[in-house]
């Protein structure tokens, strides 16, 4: 049943961007290269239109089949951030300053519906009470995932890879929950749209993708730990958005101390800066699935030991790992300049 799932899911959403595709391109609706972008080639962009609705909806029919109706309307809200995505990618680009705003609201909406992060999503002793700064906590981790994601999405396959990897990692982290099972359709849905945003991708997802994704990763361990005693939602979510969190606040940090403006497009992140030094999009992407194939593991056997100290290791483990990625681009980036020189 659940297999099958995932099957239709991915089938599903390869239909919808196959047929979306055409439209686009009969529509000229393309993304065009300029200098920081990581295509050279005029590529149609809203595939991620295909991944909403292949989530949005087949997630609501098992919610509504279920009696889930508070996921309903967890579903409908992130709706509202794939909405602002496609109008993101239709009109060019809201003001930043506008599509913060909106996003801080449906982030509201979430907090209001399930309450806010109670803990400090790390293992103990630190998983501290957070207090009276549960509620802006909460709102820096949705508006942070969603817009962290929608940064991430800059090369072939690795915004679809990570949906991917983090669906299917939840499903095995909550089960067949409701969250679990909305996971499970995510992944479905990301690995349809894969097939045809592999390098060289035939469409990209757009924010229509790419902000939905992030934003209802970081919702759903809120359903989480209000439907199982699953323990640290967060920091497990977190484990599987991982070098997705990691590149990307690890740039926006370096950014912002060259007194860059951290929202204005770029293409200084790590895995961008590897496909600079010579790297294929799709040697970047399998790169990161190797490290996710030594972290995701690690993970799972601690959470079936239930040992406190394990997280402790997974997290460690998980820096080193970063470290290593970091590392492959140094030591490429010192190659390139000698070749050079």
């Amino acid at each position: 049943m659940i297999t099958i799932l995932f099957i239709i899911g991915a089938l599903i959403s390869y239909a919808i961007i196959y047929r979306l595709r055409i439209y686009l391109l009969s529509k000229n609706v393309l993304d065009i290269p300029n200098e920081r972008s990581s295509h050279t080639i005029p590529t149609p962009r809203g595939g991620g239109i295909g991944i909403t609705l292949t989530v949005i909806g087949l997630s609501l029919i098992y919610c509504i089949f279920k009696g889930s109706y508070k996921e309903v309307i967890f579903l409908l809200i992130c709706s509202g951030m794939a909405t602002l995505g496609w109008i993101d990618d239709r009109v060019g680009g809201l003001s930043s300053s506008r599509r913060f705003v909106i996003q801080i609201l449906l982030a509201s909406f979430i907090i209001a519906l399930y309450g806010g992060i109670q803990f400090l999503p790390f293992p103990s002793p630190l998983n501290i009470s957070l207090g009276i700064i549960a509620i802006p906590v909460s709102i820096i981790w949705i508006v942070g995932i969603t817009n962290i994601y929608n940064f991430m999405d800059g090369i072939d396959g690795i915004a679809g890879t990570q949906g991917v990897v983090a669906g299917l990692s939840w499903y095995f982290y909550a089960g067949e929950t409701t969250s679990g099972v909305i996971g499970l359709i995510i992944a479905g849905g990301c690995a349809g749209f894969l097939l045809l945003n592999w390098h060289p991708a035939k469409i990209f997802m757009g924010d229509v993708g790419s902000a939905f994704l992030g934003f209802i990763f970081a919702g759903l361990p809120f359903i989480s730990s209000n439907e199982i005693s699953t323990p640290l939602p967060f920091y497990s979510m977190a484990i599987f958005l991982w070098f997705f969190l990691l590149d990307g606040s690890f740039t926006m940090i370096r950014r912002i101390l060259k007194r860059e403006k951290i929202w204005e497009a770029h293409r200084t992140h790590i895995y961008q800066r590897l496909t600079q030094t010579g790297l294929k999009h799709s040697s970047v992407v399998l790169l990161i699935i190797g490290l996710y194939m030594i972290l995701i593991p690690i993970f799972f056997y601690q959470f079936k030991k239930g040992m406190q100290y394990f997280n402790w290791t997974t997290l460690l483990i998980a820096f080193i790992l970063f470290i290593s990625y970091l590392t492959i681009l140094l030591v490429r980036n010192n190659r390139l300049k000698k070749s050079v020189n």
